[in-house]
Order: structure tokens, then C-alpha cells, then sequence
């Protein structure tokens, strides 16, 4: 009960953070108000992530679901990734693209979009393990 709470918890500030706050900021803020905010989410989000993930997947793996438990470690990891790798290398490339390196765009795309299929997965990991879950019940 406490990992479908906490997995669904995490679900929904996902959705929200990707359906709502990104594409408000990007409507709403200008571009270097706009770079200062984000820098200052997403690693505040996938901390969030990191944590809410390691405790359902610890929960998991103490319910006896050692299959359930290690997908909630690979999303675990997917938040660690996006957090002590992953945002560094498309800040990094970002900047170097701003200051006019070419070869730095693609680089930052790259990263961005290896961010991105990252998060994607991670939902859909977890609503493969509620659904999982769910069916056991």
C-alpha cells in the first residue's frame, strides 16, 4: 500500500511537472529568467524522484517482489543519472552552444533527449509496477 501511494505520488508530480510547469515557464519567463529557473528544478526534481523511488523500491524489495523491487531500482537510477550526470553535460553543452560552439548543439540535443527518453521510461516503469501490482492483489 505505501509503495502504490508513494509510486503514484511520483507518477502524478511527473505528469504535472512535464504537462504543467515547463511549458508555463517557457510561455511566461524570459529566456535568461527562464534558464536560472529550470537549473534550479530539475535538480530539486529528480532529488525528489531519487529519494521517492528508493524508498518504494526498498518497500518492494522488503514485500517479497524482488522483480517489482528491481525495476524500481532502474528507475531509481534513471533519477541519479538525470541528476549527477545527465543535467551537467546539457548545462555544460547548452552554455557552449550560447557562446557559439556548433558542435555543442548537437551535443546538448543529445543529452536533452537521452534526459527526456530517461523520464519517459521511468513513468512507464512505474505504471508497469502498479499494474503489476495491482493484478497480484
Amino acid at each position: 500500500m505505501v509503495h502504490t501511494i508513494l509510486i503514484t505520488s511520483l507518477i502524478s508530480i511527473m505528469i504535472f511537472f512535464s504537462a504543467a510547469i515547463t511549458p508555463i515557464a517557457f510561455k511566461n519567463l524570459p529566456s535568461d529568467v527562464l534558464q536560472v529557473f529550470l537549473r534550479a528544478v530539475f535538480p530539486v526534481l529528480f532529488s525528489v524522484g531519487l529519494i521517492i523511488s528508493g524508498i518504494f523500491t526498498i518497500v518492494l524489495g522488503v514485500k517479497g517482489e524482488p522483480f517489482l523491487a528491481s525495476l524500481g531500482l532502474l528507475v531509481t537510477i534513471g533519477f541519479a543519472v538525470n541528476k549527477f550526470w545527465l543535467t551537467k553535460k546539457i548545462n555544460f553543452f547548452k552554455d557552449q552552444s550560447e557562446s557559439g560552439i556548433d558542435a555543442a548543439e548537437k551535443k546538448f540535443k543529445l543529452f536533452h533527449f537521452i534526459s527526456v527518453s530517461i523520464y519517459l521510461l521511468q513513468i512507464i516503469l512505474m505504471i508497469f509496477i502498479l499494474a503489476s501490482d495491482s493484478i497480484k492483489a
